[in-house]
């Protein structure tokens, strides 16, 4: 069996976005794993620039760690208004989404 390029990328997003995927589920339940996740991916992932969607995701959850022990929106506020002017709207809504998810476990 042969593994074509696309069949390898296609494989590397299912993997990436999963990863993406829990580490905002333990954000939401279990801020150490999510830590200690983030950590993992900030120091073992090296994407290339053809990934920029995954680095924009983890970023992004990075970002929001961040604002949980910090309480310092500044960078979320950047990074959405960034991909309102990128025209990534749809990124954008569910970005805001999970930041107002993070505000209501951790701030009311």
């Amino acid at each position: 069996m042969t593994v074509s390029k696309n069949d390898n990328r296609e494989w590397i997003n299912a993997v990436y976005n999963t990863l993406i995927n829990a580490e905002f589920v333990l954000i939401k339940t279990n801020i150490k794993l999510a830590t200690d996740l983030d950590l993992l991916l900030r120091q073992k992932w090296d994407l290339p620039d053809n990934y920029a969607f995954e680095k924009i995701r983890q970023n992004f959850m990075h970002e929001l760690l961040k604002y949980i022990s910090t309480q310092d929106e500044s960078a979320i506020t950047q990074q959405l208004h960034i991909l309102e002017l990128e025209h990534l709207s749809d990124l954008k809504t569910g970005f805001e989404t999970a930041y107002e998810q993070v505000n209501k476990i951790y701030f009311q």
